[in-house]
């Protein structure tokens, strides 16, 4: 009996801990930013622990919402400094339908995928800058034609496809530099974010 209860105990254990390693706690907070047109409802991941290296799926989400809202009216979430954070995390779309802006800085992302993107079809800004991303492929943004501003400064970009943001016609931001790629300006009007897209479709950044 007394070794069926220590098993019993150890089983739940594990149990809680693999759970717990798949809930955010959030601090929302509304925010109005200057160089944006519309006020965000921001959730704020406070606890970025929970990001182990692996790819994580969501199935739980914690935190005290303002006033009367909800998850239905979040639309923006907000990372950083997750060390561990390497790959984009999945199911955020079961809680969050209407993201149309992500920033998740200082971290570990060394990559991104169509996958990752497809689910938030109204996302229209996009932060990722100071992380460890390496390559951009052609069809990691086939899914967000609303996408104004793409901000990948200071990751680790060694390869862009050709034609990674030729669809993205409502771009009017697009921030390359410190990278391993040479791109040694930001594009932040859209005829330099065209200019840009042009350098890129004839090579500008390919190995």
């Amino acid at each position: 009996m007394w070794k069926i209860l220590i098993c019993t105990f150890f089983f739940i254990t594990i149990n809680c801990f693999q759970s717990s390693a798949e809930i955010i706690n959030c601090r929302y907070f509304p925010y109005s930013l200057s160089y944006l047109p519309e006020p965000i409802y921001f959730c704020q991941i406070l606890n970025s622990e929970i990001f182990n290296g692996t790819q994580i799926s969501i199935t739980e989400i914690q935190g005290l919402h303002w006033f009367n809202n909800t998850n239905e009216n979040v639309t923006g979430i907000y990372l950083h400094s997750a060390p561990n954070l390497n790959k984009f995390p999945k199911n955020l779309e079961k809680f969050f339908k209407n993201l149309i802006l992500i920033r998740i800085l200082g971290s570990n992302l060394t990559e991104i995928s169509q996958n990752d993107f497809k689910v938030f079809p109204k996302l229209k800004y996009l932060y990722l800058f100071e992380n460890k991303i390496k390559i951009i492929h052609e069809d990691t943004f086939a899914f967000n034609p609303e996408l104004k501003v793409i901000d990948l400064d200071g990751n680790e970009i060694s390869h862009i496809d050709p034609k990674s943001f030729s669809n993205l016609k409502n771009l009017i931001e697009l921030k390359l530099i410190f990278n391993v790629c040479k791109i040694d300006k930001r594009a932040e009007i859209r005829k330099e974010v065209e200019e840009l897209i042009i350098k890129i479709e004839n090579g500008e950044c390919r190995n």
